[in-house]
């Protein structure tokens, strides 16, 4: 489509032209191109004049401009305090500091059979991988800060080529400096302008800056683009010229048909010879980005997203009358920051620029010593002398001042009532703040500070709405950008591990094939802007620690995830080693269902086998202690017998022994008793034989003898 024909779909009534050119737009195109666009500028300018105008001020105000011209002028000249006590910062960091803790936490879902939950979580890992490498926390919370000031702030994403010789390309989260310098369609109704048609974002170039860009082109000299807030009142001044970014939105008119198996696809897409069941015609939308000066297209081509690539945070948003009020904390708070720097001012020139108060004396109290009382409020004297005067016959009292007390305790009590006001129109009370008030339990300075949260929840909500949108314009990108099959991309996990895979070819993924296509599918995504990772772990780690004390058996199932918690060193490892045998190590994928119900079959089969085995050497054991005591029994039992029967035979033995020795003796004496028989009977024989001769002879006494 012709710039023309663009800008002629946009703002209807110009004159028409053709759909779409192939040739170089005409001269004529060009001229009309840009009225278009200054005529839309100019629209952007008037809608918003009084919001900029006040917006402006707001960030003035906040800066430290509060008092009046005026009447700073009149109190300059007449040497009177001016102070100004900005108290503004503090409820205002309040806010934007807590919106800088909260990360944002995108869940890409599938919404169609060809997406699947695998490349959401890739797309998801790749999310993080743009926030990390662009820094996009920054981009938020400076755009955030400006919605609490005044209103509206506003951060873009851009694309670039990776550095090297390479056709890959980035994208990045960048923030823009002066929310100022954006100009969005005023007709849009969504609250994230993702139904914007057109905007502008406005640069002012030096001329050496410019001539560097831009060295064929003439510097411009036209003065159409100006409104409050965006800098230099022309295009083109001494020294440097304003160029402007153009964001155009339309739709291009495409067939798309149905095959028989149910495949959508566009017409020119479709094989030939297959036979189409359905067909119909769509609006396919598309981005022209232009770069123009005020009289120039100085560069022109199609953003490859369908989003214009603008992210707004709002801070509060109304209609009144028909136009739009974006407020932000400063807008409602002027008042009590004035009176706040006017009481100041005032208590500070009664106290310490009020002269002090004369003397009063008589005439001729000071005759003689008038130059030491001249001096008294200046100098310090030991004493002050004064000549004693009468009045008729009463004597006139000493010099003295005329006192005068300033209300100082009226406006010190103001002042507190200044400092109410402020808390209550930012709605950031002291438990927000760290003072001490009237609350004294956690639970009552707990739910202050809730109180506090919820007077200004309306800027993390928009801020969520912003980052969702941003996330949407990021997945509407993604497969454009990152198309080239084969490329090795980044991806980051919630817990921050990283891991590199290919996308748009079928890889091996131990021993898995899988195929991530980023382009194929629809996804959408949700955002849950909440605590960062780091306070998510903290409050993790405290409630596994409560609910070990209320559920100690289940500890050893989720040890791991509790030692991970932990910022100790070598927590990783620790959680490895502590890690239940059925949960995979960390990065490895969890076992597919059928696998995992398997093996907690065969868990549970092994479990009991353990438990049979436990009771089958349990029982062994009993059985074992059983014998070992029936030995023991029995043992004793034989011991007991062998020493009885060794008592026996001993006894046995020595009745033997003793019978033998009688025996023995018996033996003896029956051998001595025949030994001597047979001397008798040899000695008897001998005498008879002799008595035979000699006659009879008596007999030996000896044998007698050994006869008794």
């Amino acid at each position: 489509m012709s710039d023309y024909a663009t800008a002629q779909a946009l703002l209807p009534g110009l004159p028409g032209a053709e759909a779409k050119r192939k040739t170089a737009p005409s001269k004529k195109d060009t001229e009309d191109f840009l009225a278009t666009a200054r005529a839309r500028f100019d629209l952007v300018a008037v809608y918003e004049a009084e919001y900029r105008k006040i917006a402006l001020d707001d960030v003035r105000f906040y800066d430290g401009d509060q008092w009046a011209q005026e009447i700073a002028t009149h109190r300059k000249l007449d040497h009177r305090p001016c102070l100004t006590i900005n108290r503004l910062p503090q409820f205002v960091h309040q806010v934007s500091n807590n919106l800088k803790q909260l990360k944002a936490a995108p869940k890409v879902s599938p919404v169609d059979a060809q997406g699947d939950t695998k490349t959401a979580e890739v797309m998801q890992g790749l999310l993080r991988h743009i926030e990390t490498q662009s820094n996009a926390d920054a981009a938020r919370s400076y755009a955030a800060f400006y919605a609490a000031v005044c209103g509206r702030g506003w951060y873009r994403i851009v694309t670039k080529y990776v550095e090297g010789n390479t056709f890959d390309q980035e994208i990045y989260v960048q923030r823009i400096k002066n929310p100022q310098t954006v100009y969005m369609d005023p007709s849009c109704q969504q609250p994230d302008y993702s139904d914007a048609k057109y905007a502008f974002i406005v640069e002012d170039l030096t001329e050496d800056a410019y001539k560097e860009r831009y060295p064929d082109e003439d510097l411009s000299s036209a003065e159409d683009y100006r409104s409050h807030g965006d800098g230099s009142p022309v295009w083109r001044w001494e020294g440097g010229v304003r160029i402007a970014e153009y964001f155009c939105r339309h739709t291009r008119q495409e067939t798309i048909v149905m095959l028989q198996d149910g495949t959508v696809l566009p017409l020119k897409e479709a094989p030939e010879g297959v036979p189409v069941i359905r067909k119909r015609t769509v609006d396919v939308p598309y981005v022209e980005w232009s770069v123009i000066n005020g009289e120039k297209v100085l560069e022109q081509a199609e953003w490859p997203g369908k989003y214009i690539p603008l992210i707004g945070v709002v801070g509060e948003e109304y209609d009144v009358d028909g136009k739009v009020s974006m407020v932000g904390m400063v807008r409602h708070a002027k008042d009590a920051q004035r009176m706040l720097n006017y009481w100041e001012s005032a208590k500070t020139e009664i106290i310490a620029l009020a002269p002090k108060a004369p003397f009063i004396v008589a005439e001729g109290q000071i005759e003689n010593h008038e130059k030491e009382w001249a001096q008294a409020n200046s100098k310090t004297f030991a004493y002050l002398q004064y000549k004693p005067k009468s009045v008729g016959q009463e004597m006139v009292p000493p010099p003295q001042r005329q006192v005068y007390e300033p209300p100082v305790q009226s406006i010190t009590v103001a002042q507190m009532q200044t400092v109410d006001h402020l808390k209550a129109t930012t709605g950031v009370y002291d438990a927000s703040l760290g003072n001490r008030s009237n609350e004294t339990t956690g639970v009552a300075i707990k739910a202050r500070q809730l109180q506090g949260d919820v007077a200004n929840y309306h800027f993390s909500d928009n801020l969520a709405i912003a980052i969702t949108h941003e996330t949407r314009v990021l997945i509407d990108l993604i497969p454009k950008i990152y198309d080239r099959p084969g490329r090795i991309i980044r991806i980051i996990g919630s817990d921050n591990t990283e891991k590199q895979i290919p996308v748009g070819m079928p890889f091996d993924d131990q021993g898995i094939q899988r195929l991530y296509d980023l382009g194929l599918g629809r996804y959408d995504v949700v955002a849950d802007v909440g605590p960062s990772y780091k306070t998510k772990r903290e409050e993790s780690r405290e409630g596994m620690l409560g609910f070990a004390q209320v559920a100690p058996e289940l500890v050893p199932q989720y040890a791991d995830l509790y030692v991970e918690a932990q910022d100790w060193p070598m927590a990783d490892a620790i959680a490895e080693r502590v890690r239940p045998p059925n949960i995979p190590p960390k990065g490895q994928e969890q076992l597919p269902p059928a696998a995992m119900q398997q093996i907690s079959q065969l868990q549970q089969q092994n479990q009991q086998l353990n438990e049979a085995l436990q009771q089958a050497t349990e029982a062994l054991n009993v059985q074992k202690i059983q014998m070992d005591a029936s030995e023991r029994m029995q043992a004793r039992d034989i011991q007991s017998k062998m020493a009885m029967l060794e008592q026996k035979l001993a006894s046995d033995q020595s009745r033997d022994s003793q019978k033998n020795r009688v025996t023995v003796a018996t033996t003896e004496s029956k051998v001595d008793s025949q030994e001597s028989i047979a001397q008798l009977n040899a000695e008897t024989r001998l005498v008879a034989e002799k008595m035979k001769q000699n006659g009879p002879v008596r007999p030996p006494l000896t044998a007698f003898e050994r006869e008794d």
